[in-house]
């Protein structure tokens, strides 16, 4: 899990990122002294927390938050202020930081839950599970193919790749060399899967009926649970 600090003050930011590493022993921690640093290393997927102070100098808080936010839905942004005009936000970090309110975040930010979100390479390297649209073994290697036609490979077994995504809501083994995220599916017919991005895989035709059965299973219990997303 990475997280950005973006805070002109380099004094209260140690005090923040000893906080969190406290806390959150496993979350990279990547600092920024102005809102113009942050924005020309900012990219979607980057970070999954950023911290912001608002105002900070250079660029208004508030102008950042908005620029991510449109280009990554999935983010979590904490307002951090010495006012206490955005207390009201869900995440909000009061100035100057302390131990008890930077806990107090974190507790609101859920982490445990957000790390289900997630499955870990053996490199290290973590992939949101919303993000893969189908998952390949290549022999020595795993293929991930994830939305945005972004392709990351992994010296890891097939199989322990359905052991990480075992029970996750939405995976299914569509061959023995292939396992679809049914959320990435925009239509699945007997002979051809399409995913949202307009990539097709072809369905195997012995087990068509039951691919397609298992889509529209699929489809029904996401309505049932109000269209959650993993």
């Amino acid at each position: 899990m990475r997280l950005a600090v973006v805070d002109k003050d380099a004094y209260e930011a140690e005090k923040l990122t000893d906080g969190i590493r406290k806390s959150a022993g496993d979350i990279e921690i990547y600092c920024y002294k102005s809102g113009d640093e942050f924005i020309g290393v900012w990219e979607k997927d980057k970070f999954d927390i950023v911290i912001l102070d608002i105002p900070i100098g250079d660029k208004n808080g508030m102008d950042i938050a908005r620029a991510v936010r449109q280009s990554d839905k999935d983010v979590r942004i904490v307002l951090a202020s010495h006012s206490g005009e955005f207390a009201g936000e869900s995440y909000y970090l009061r100035k100057p930081y302390c131990e008890e309110q930077i806990n107090i975040m974190l507790e609101r930010l859920e982490l445990d839950r957000y790390r289900s979100r997630l499955i870990t390479l053996p490199q290290g390297e973590e992939i949101k599970l919303s993000n893969i649209l189908y998952v390949k073994n290549c022999g020595q290697t795993v293929r991930f193919h994830l939305k945005g036609n972004a392709v990351r490979e992994a010296q890891i077994g097939f199989d322990k790749v359905n052991g990480l995504l075992d029970g996750k809501f939405g995976f299914y083994c569509l061959s023995d060399n292939i396992t679809v995220n049914f959320a990435g599916v925009a239509s699945c017919k007997d002979d051809i899967i399409a995913f949202t991005d307009k990539t097709t895989l072809a369905v195997p035709k012995r087990r068509a009926k039951e691919i397609v059965a298992a889509y529209t299973a699929y489809c029904f219990e996401k309505l049932r649970k109000d269209g959650t997303d993993l």
